[in-house]
């Protein structure tokens, strides 16, 4: 029997003064000119925390301790195969800012209750469904469009 490949994928939330911070991306062929959270890849031998540390430190340069990260969500995102893992930050280091311009070319603050129409959709529900507290979730893009 062969077994079926998961990719698995971090996102962090990170909100200020009701505000949450997403990224545009750029020179991609998936979803480009979305807004998206300080996110990425699972990499061989890699801790789900020591991933999504590293991604928004890569992303957004906010260094954020292990210690002040929670987990939030999971969701089974049906396109590609992915299981994405949501984290949220209480506390962290240093300002946002455009830290892979070649893959990024805006950093901002949203409102909570405003996100931008161009987010990832899949992203979008994770945020959502992680701040009413809902920790697992199955993601269909043909059911979301």
């Amino acid at each position: 029997m062969e077994y079926f490949g998961v990719r698995i994928a971090v996102h962090m939330i990170l909100i200020k003064d009701n505000n949450i911070l997403l990224g545009r991306r750029i020179n991609t062929n998936w979803m480009p000119d979305k807004y998206n959270l300080p996110a990425g890849h699972l990499e061989e031998n890699e801790t789900l925390i020591d991933a999504v540390i590293r991604e928004t430190k890569e992303e957004v340069g906010i260094f954020v301790l292990s210690k002040d990260i929670e987990y939030v969500h999971m969701m089974q995102r049906m396109e590609r195969g992915y299981i994405d893992i949501f984290f949220r930050a209480n506390l962290w280091e240093g300002e946002a800012y455009i830290a892979e311009p070649h893959k990024c070319d805006d950093v901002k603050w949203f409102p909570l209750d405003n996100l931008p129409d161009n987010i990832i959709p899949s992203q979008k529900l994770g945020i959502e469904l992680a701040l009413k507290g809902v920790t697992f979730s199955e993601f269909d893009p043909a059911d979301n469009k």
